[in-house]
C-alpha cells in the first residue's frame, strides 16, 4: 500500500467511535477498549446549610490527602445530574378530597415543576503504553522484573488504590458503587441526554456502539438525538473560592449537567512537567505526552446546559 493511498483513508470521527467505552469487565467496571478502567459512584457530601465552616474546612482537607492514593494515569470526573422530578408514586386515599390533592400535586409533579439532583463519581484508570512501560522496568526494576505486567495485575493494583481511596473518605463523601445496570443508564444519559431503565448487554459487547445509538450533531450548536447542549467549559478557578460562586449558572431554569474533572499526578511527573516547560518556552508551555492524560477517557466530554427540542 502506498503512502498517499494510506494519508487518504478515511477516519471514523463518528461518536461511538470517540467514546472509549469498551465492555463491563465486573460488575461496575468497565474495560477502556485497551486503555484501562472505570468505575462509577453515586456520591453524598456535607449539607453547607447543616454544617459549620469548619466541618467543611476538614472535609475539603481529607479529601485532598485522599487524592495522595491516586496518582498518573488516574483521574476523577464529579458529575451533577439535575433532571425533572416526573416519577410520583402510586397513593390510595379513601376519602376523596385527599384524592383529589394527591391528583393535582401528581399534576405538578408531571408538569417539571420538581427537580432532583443525582450525583456521581467516575475514576478513570489509563494503563500506560506498552513502550513507556518497558522504560520503567528497565530502568527501575531488577534484571529478573523486567515484563510486562498482566492484565490481572493491573486490575488487582487498579482496585487496591480504589479501596485505599475509599478508606481515605469513609464519613467525609458517602460513596456507593454503582451497579452495571446503574452505570451503563447514567453513562447513556452522559452522552445522549436520555434518561430510562435501560438493561446493560450480556458478555463482552462494545458499549460504546450502543451508546452512541443517537445521532450526534457537533460545531457551534451542538445536540444529539432531540436535545440541543450548550457547553459552558470553566477551565480556570481563581486563587480562593467562595460558596455559590456558580450560582448564576446553577439558577438556570431547566436540565443542566455540571461537569467536574481532576487529573491527578504523581509529584515526579510533576516536577518533570514543569521542568519542561521551562526548559522548552517556545512549545507553549505544553507537556510531554508521556504526563499527559488524554481527555477521550474521560466518562463525558465537557458539557453543561441541555434544552429540548
Amino acid at each position: 500500500m502506498s503512502l498517499h493511498s494510506i494519508r487518504r483513508s478515511p477516519v471514523d470521527n463518528s461518536l461511538g467511535a470517540i467514546l472509549p467505552y469498551g465492555h463491563f469487565s465486573n460488575d461496575g467496571e468497565i474495560y477502556l477498549r485497551g486503555r484501562g478502567l472505570l468505575v462509577g459512584y453515586e456520591m453524598h457530601g456535607l449539607s453547607l446549610e447543616a454544617s459549620s465552616k469548619q466541618e467543611v474546612s476538614a472535609a475539603a482537607q481529607r479529601l485532598s490527602s485522599a487524592l495522595g492514593h491516586l496518582g498518573t494515569n488516574d483521574m476523577l470526573h464529579a458529575i451533577f445530574h439535575r433532571l425533572p422530578a416526573t416519577r410520583y408514586p402510586e397513593r390510595h386515599f379513601p376519602s376523596r378530597a385527599a384524592r383529589l390533592i394527591d391528583a393535582e400535586r401528581r399534576q405538578q409533579f408531571e408538569a417539571e415543576n420538581y427537580w432532583c439532583t443525582r450525583s456521581r463519581l467516575y475514576i478513570t484508570h489509563q494503563d500506560e503504553s506498552a513502550l513507556q512501560g518497558h522504560f520503567k522496568t528497565a530502568f527501575f526494576s531488577s534484571s529478573q522484573a523486567i515484563s510486562r505486567p498482566s492484565w490481572e495485575l493491573k486490575r488487582e493494583r487498579s482496585q487496591q488504590r480504589l479501596k485505599n481511596f475509599e478508606d481515605a473518605l469513609s464519613g467525609t463523601l458517602g460513596l456507593c458503587r454503582l451497579s452495571s445496570a446503574e452505570m451503563f443508564r447514567d453513562l447513556i444519559l452522559c452522552v445522549t441526554g436520555r434518561d430510562y431503565p435501560a438493561v446493560p448487554p450480556a458478555g463482552k459487547v462494545r458499549l460504546n456502539e450502543i451508546i452512541s445509538g443517537e445521532r450526534w450533531y457537533g460545531g457551534v450548536a451542538p445536540w444529539v438525538g432531540e436535545v440541543y447542549m450548550r457547553p459552558v467549559c470553566i477551565t480556570a478557578y481563581p486563587a480562593e473560592t467562595v460558596p455559590q460562586m456558580l450560582a448564576v449558572l446553577l439558577r438556570h431554569p431547566g436540565r443542566m449537567t455540571l461537569s467536574v474533572r481532576f487529573i491527578c499526578q504523581d509529584a515526579h511527573d510533576t516536577q518533570v512537567q514543569r521542568l519542561w516547560r521551562v526548559d522548552y518556552p517556545l512549545i507553549g508551555a505544553r507537556s510531554p505526552p508521556s504526563s499527559r492524560m488524554p481527555t477521550r477517557t474521560a466518562p463525558i466530554y465537557a458539557r453543561a446546559i441541555w434544552s429540548r427540542i
